[in-house]
């Protein structure tokens, strides 16, 4: 699918991170380890019109975001994702709290709290059992 096609309900991560850093990711988790022009062939041959620099600049904010990571194999930097497809939701996840946490702090606490105790007594459950399991 290109990225600019308009998908009438997109998953989760395409909503977070938009459809071309989704695109992005997808060809790294079918490639492996792969540098920014072998997936600007890959994006192209599937119908993307990205320039090189369009995809390197999606893989560096990718990179930044610790979802991709970076090496250096003499002039070439190689790019690997960090998380499996089942892992992004969770790091997405925990990017957005992050962020909401920083912006309105105790706000944000109470207002989740109150929602919580709006919302479905199930997921109210699972909260209190994930806040008494031993931190890892």
């Amino acid at each position: 699918m290109s990225p600019s096609s308009a998908d009438p309900s997109p998953s989760p991560q395409a909503r977070t991170l938009g459809a071309r850093q989704t695109s992005v990711l997808e060809a790294l988790w079918e490639m492996g380890e792969v540098t920014v022009r072998e997936v600007t062939e890959h994006l192209r041959a599937g119908g993307a019109d990205l320039a090189y620099t369009t995809v390197l600049t999606l893989m560096s904010r990718l990179a930044a975001r610790g979802l991709l990571t970076r090496r250096r194999v003499g002039r070439a930097d190689l790019y690997r994702a960090a998380v499996d497809r089942s892992g992004v939701e969770a790091a997405l996840s925990r990017e957005a709290i992050d962020r909401l946490l920083s912006a309105h702090g105790e706000v944000a606490l109470a207002a989740f709290a109150a929602r919580m105790r709006e919302g479905h007594p199930e997921q109210l459950a699972r909260l209190r059992a994930l806040l008494e399991e031993p931190e890892e």
